[in-house]
């Protein structure tokens, strides 16, 4: 398969490189992530500012950084390799989960999101920890099942996909959980304007039942999400449509 592969760690990260690499011998693979970490940049796009685009060494892959967002690497491959069809874009491997709520922000899962946008399949895979990381497991994952994943019935959606970082017990599809965090502002001294920045850890909670991918992925299981890309509520709006509304 052609596989465009994009990220929101940066071109430098570990989990990108691991992906490839493990892809490469049997799939054409094609690398466009951003030049910097993009970590939590949700599905931006760079407009009214020019983009620069670097070659880089990637082991024999033929790979390329971007000064724009992990959906710029995507519109931007897709099109600037436009000689190339492509089957799949994959983002991550992210250093750490996107799972429940924290779809919304995350980079990795806007790099399927675009893919799906402009028409091809999209799967975002992320692995839950964020130190002393070991992609393997998660990319030999992704290596065992691509032709299964690129099989699914998901026009229109993209897959979110998990992967512990202990001993996996197992794979299931479900569905997106709940995240909460005590998020605040930090006022930063030494500062002479008044500069903030975010801190917050996640806590626990018992708001998810079980069968959700924020409760898998604690038991060890390799969580698969399919999630749509259009907003619009359509159990909803079948309520709405009629309604009588001053103009």
């Amino acid at each position: 398969m052609n596989i465009l592969i994009s990220n929101d760690d940066g071109i430098l990260s570990d989990g990108i490189r691991v992906l490839a690499k493990t892809l490469a011998p049997r799939h054409n693979i094609i690398v466009v992530a951003p030049d910097s970490e993009k970590s939590a940049s949700g599905h931006g796009i760079t407009i009214n500012k020019t983009i620069v685009l670097k070659p880089c060494n990637f082991d024999g892959i033929t790979a390329y950084s971007l000064s724009g967002t992990p959906a710029d690497c995507v519109k931007f491959g897709i099109t600037y390799f436009s000689d190339i069809k492509f089957d799949m874009v994959i983002g991550g491997i992210n250093r750490g989960s996107n799972t429940g709520t924290d779809v919304l922000y995350s980079g990795t899962v806007s790099c399927a999101a675009e893919a799906v946008a402009l028409g091809v399949r999209g799967i975002a895979v992320s692995l839950t920890l964020r130190k002393n990381c070991d992609y393997v497991p998660a990319a030999n994952f992704i290596l065992e099942n691509l032709e299964k994943l690129a099989k699914l019935e998901l026009a229109n959606s993209l897959l979110n996909i998990n992967v512990p970082g202990s001993k996996i017990e197992g794979a299931v599809f479900t569905k997106l959980g709940l995240m909460v965090y005590n998020d605040r502002y930090v006022l930063q001294k030494g500062k002479k304007k008044k500069t903030f920045l975010l801190v917050g850890e996640e806590i626990e909670h018992n708001l998810n039942d079980a069968d959700c991918d924020v409760e898998w992925v604690k038991k060890g299981f390799i969580t698969l999400t399919p999630m749509v890309c259009s907003y619009t509520d359509f159990e909803k709006l079948k309520t709405l449509k009629g309604k009588d509304l001053k103009v």
